[in-house]
C-alpha cells in the first residue's frame, strides 16, 4: 500500500520522467500483486490493513508537501529503501516459508520486486 501511495504522489508531482514512468510501474504492478495477496489472504481467513500505518502516513503526508527536484530525491530515496525491505523479505519467505502458498506467492513476486530494485538504483545513481 504504502509503495502505491508514494507513487501516486509522485506521478502527480515528480518532474524528472524516470521517476515518473517508475512511478507509473510500481502503481501498476504493485497493484496487481496487491490484489493477489488480497486473494490469498481471504483464502487463508488472514485480514489485511486498510489503510497505512501512521509512519506511512506521515512519509506520504510529508512527501505531498514538497515538489520538483526534492519530491523526485524524496521518493527515488524511498523506493530504495522500500524494496531493499521488500527483496529481503520475500527471499526470506520464499526459501524459508512453511506455507506452500505464501511461499509460493513470494516465488513468483521476487524476480519482480528484484527488477523494482535494480531499476529504481540505477535512476538513483543518475541523481547523485
Amino acid at each position: 500500500m504504502e509503495e502505491i501511495e508514494l507513487s501516486k504522489l509522485a506521478l502527480n508531482k515528480a518532474t524528472n520522467k524516470e521517476v515518473k514512468d517508475f512511478a507509473q510501474k510500481m502503481v501498476t504492478d504493485h497493484t496487481k500483486a496487491s490484489n493477489e495477496l488480497k486473494a490469498l489472504a481471504g483464502k487463508k481467513k488472514v485480514t489485511l490493513p486498510a489503510e497505512l500505518d501512521p509512519a506511512q502516513a506521515a512519509m506520504a503526508t510529508s512527501m505531498g508537501r514538497l515538489s520538483g527536484a526534492e519530491i523526485d530525491k524524496e521518493y527515488v530515496d524511498a523506493m530504495v529503501e522500500a524494496h531493499e525491505k521488500d527483496v529481503s523479505l520475500f527471499k526470506a519467505q520464499a526459501e524459508n516459508g512453511t506455507d506452500a502458498d505464501t511461499k509460493a506467492f513470494a516465488t513468483k513476486t521476487l524476480p519482480t520486486l528484484q527488477m523494482h530494485l535494480n531499476m529504481i538504483k540505477g535512476i538513483q545513481s543518475k541523481m547523485q
